[in-house]
Formats: C-alpha cells, sequence, structure tokens
C-alpha cells in the first residue's frame, strides 16, 4: 500500500477544493444560423380551388421541388397528389359537376403548355391536346363539361384565339379570333363566353361577348381607357376589376347590354377577386397588406382569422377560391414564412388548411 494510505490510482482532492455539480444555467451554446438548404426546402401552397359542393380543396405546391396538383378533403384524410405527367401544373379547372379537373401542363421546361384532364380522385390521367408544338392557356370548362375552353397559337404562332376542346377528345373548335395579345375569358351560364383583350398595354382592356357560333359584340367604349381584370360571369353580366373613371381599381358590373357600374368603390386598391353564383369574394389592399371580403346578399363582410399577411396571388391562378355554398379558400403570404392556404366557412372565420412546410425551421424564414 503506498505511503499515506492513500487508495492506488485516486488523488485525493484539496481540502480547500468545492465538489464539482452538474450546472442547471441555460446552454450558453451559439446559435447556429439556418442552413440554406433548410432555407430552399420551405414549401408553399397557391393557386386555389374548390368542389362544387366546397369539401375538396384543390390546391398547386412545390412539396415535391416542382408545383404539382393536389387535393385535400376537408376535415378528412390527407391531402392526394394528382399530377405526375408533368415537369409541373399552370392554371387548373373543377368540371361542372366536380368529378374531373382539367389542367396545363408544361413538359420539358419549354412553357409550350398542353392541356390534360384527371379523375378527382387522381385516377385515368390523359392529355386533351395533341400540338405539343404550340401554347394552351386553359380558360375554363364548358358548361356543360362537354368541353374545355382554352386560347393556343394554333393559326399562327403570334396570335392565341379562343377555342373549345372536347372533353372526350377531337379537333379544337376556334370560337374567337384576335390579331394581339391577352388571353383571359369566363364562360357564362348560357354557354357564351366573355373574352378580356389587351389594347395599347396589358391594364388597358376590352371585354368582348363572344356566341358559341363565332359570332362577338364588343361591351366596353373606346374611351375612357381602362382596365377590366379577372372578370367572372355575375347577374347576368360579369364582374370585373375595374378603374374606368378612377385611380383606384373597384369592383364593377359589366353589362352584356353594355352597362357598367361599380358595387364596391373603395380608397384602396383591389387586388383580386372570384364569384361562385350570387356570391364574390374580393382582396383589398390596406397599408401594405392583404383584406379577404365576402359579399353576399348585400352584405359585405370582413373575413377574420388570418395573420397579418397578403394574397399569394401569382401570374397562372387564383388567390381566392369560391364555393356555391359559400366557402372560400384563400392562399394567403406572410413576409417569414411560405405561402399557406386558409379555408373560410360561410360566416365563420379562416382557418388553417395547408400549412408552410418550413424546412424545419420553427421561428421562421430570415
Amino acid at each position: 500500500m503506498p505511503r499515506g494510505g492513500a487508495t492506488l490510482g485516486r488523488t485525493p482532492a484539496p481540502r480547500d477544493h468545492p465538489r464539482r455539480t452538474l450546472s442547471t444555467l441555460p446552454c450558453q451554446t451559439p446559435a447556429v444560423p439556418p442552413s440554406l438548404s433548410r432555407i430552399l426546402d420551405a414549401r408553399g401552397a397557391q393557386r386555389v380551388a374548390l368542389s362544387p359542393d366546397g369539401g375538396t380543396l384543390y390546391f398547386v405546391t412545390d412539396l415535391t421541388g416542382t408545383m404539382q396538383l393536389w387535393s385535400l378533403r376537408l376535415g378528412d384524410g390527407p391531402p392526394l397528389r394528382l399530377s405526375y405527367e408533368c415537369d409541373r401544373v399552370g392554371a387548373y379547372r373543377v368540371s361542372p359537376d366536380g368529378s374531373r379537373i382539367a389542367y396545363g401542363a408544361d413538359e420539358g421546361g419549354n412553357e409550350r403548355w398542353t392541356i390534360w384532364v384527371v379523375n378527382a380522385d387522381g385516377s385515368g390521367p390523359r392529355p386533351l391536346t395533341s400540338r405539343p408544338d404550340r401554347i394552351h392557356h386553359l380558360v375554363d370548362w364548358g358548361r356543360d363539361g362537354r368541353s374545355v375552353v382554352a386560347f393556343a397559337n394554333l393559326r399562327d404562332e403570334r396570335y392565341f384565339d379562343l377555342h373549345a376542346i372536347p372533353a372526350g377528345g377531337g379537333e379544337p373548335k376556334a370560337l374567337f379570333r384576335h390579331d394581339g395579345t391577352g388571353f383571359r375569358a369566363t364562360v357564362l351560364p348560357d354557354g357564351r363566353a366573355v373574352v378580356t383583350t389587351n389594347r395599347d398595354r396589358s391594364d388597358h382592356n376590352h371585354l368582348t361577348l363572344v356566341a358559341p357560333e363565332g359570332s362577338s359584340r364588343r361591351l366596353t367604349p373606346d374611351e375612357p381607357q381602362a382596365m377590366y381584370a379577372a372578370a367572372h360571369a355575375f347577374d347576368g353580366g360579369v364582374l370585373a376589376v375595374s378603374d374606368r373613371g378612377r385611380d383606384l381599381a373597384g369592383v364593377a358590373r359589366v353589362g352584356l347590354d353594355g352597362s357598367f357600374a361599380y358595387v364596391v368603390e373603395r380608397d384602396r386598391e383591389i387586388e383580386d377577386l372570384d364569384v361562385s353564383g350570387a356570391r364574390f369574394a374580393y382582396g383589398v389592399n390596406v397599408d401594405g397588406r392583404s383584406e379577404v371580403h365576402v359579399v353576399f346578399d348585400g352584405e359585405d363582410r370582413v373575413v377574420g382569422g388570418l395573420p397579418p399577411g397578403d394574397l399569394a396571388t401569382d401570374l397562372i391562378g387564383n388567390s381566392l377560391g369560391l364555393a356555391p355554398d359559400g366557402t372560400l379558400a384563400i392562399a394567403w403570404a406572410r413576409y417569414d414564412a411560405p405561402s399557406a392556404v386558409y379555408v373560410v366557412r360561410a360566416g365563420r372565420d379562416a382557418e388553417l388548411a395547408v400549412p408552410p412546410q418550413m424546412g424545419g425551421l420553427a421561428e421562421g424564414l430570415p
């Protein structure tokens, strides 16, 4: 035994050194900035629509890396991916009976959009167009569901004419020819369409009423030059976002007889518009942030429950989707997160339906 009786292999602590214990202080490790991979992996959802019964939400998201079409039965089950046959999805529309979805498909990244149709459960995808050398911009379904309406540059690569394309396959039928720009239209309940064309610039427009047999009649005057955007069938005419005679755009009804009247005039800019039956929803810019309104039976109600942010509107699709029963879908953006989707039941506040995928960034984007 070593001298002094000390235990082999141990050195006694000096008598004046206190025994050490585990610290209960907060960790002082410096925070690590989020990696670029996490930031780039954050994903959002936008371009919203609802089924005719208001029970199924449709949206596009780049969750898989490119914009694809998804559906979500509200309150029942996980999201379902619907598109697989293209690199990305553009505009899409739900059929009048809710059984099918038509969508624009970009194949190969060349932006020569083709049109596909898929069943609402994701089965039976099939192309409707057969000209990959041309560009097709989807407008809507025909009211009877037997065709889709789209602009395409079939006649001349420079110009987009309005066509009806049989949903069961067949040759497109030209409805309206226009040697100019602008490819927006809305289909009326009686099968006619109102086409928006550009004049000298994209925010100076004309609205033209087009019959199925091809006859047409302009609804807007040459003067004053004005914007007529986001036109939708409403009350025997169309609703549109317009600045006719105003500095800031409002919501106006344009009759099929050429009459014009504002239904929403505010001292703020109108941002987006959607219509379903006798209801309509619109967004308005309030001090740099969006405020969403729903109008029905003479009542203009502000949607509650949304966090501070803006409508997530892009060049292809809508940030508002309204169903006949009053259910409203909203694509919503914040400065610190990718866009999300909220759903509003008639008379209630907004509820989060599709949250942003944050890539593990719990505190939001830097």
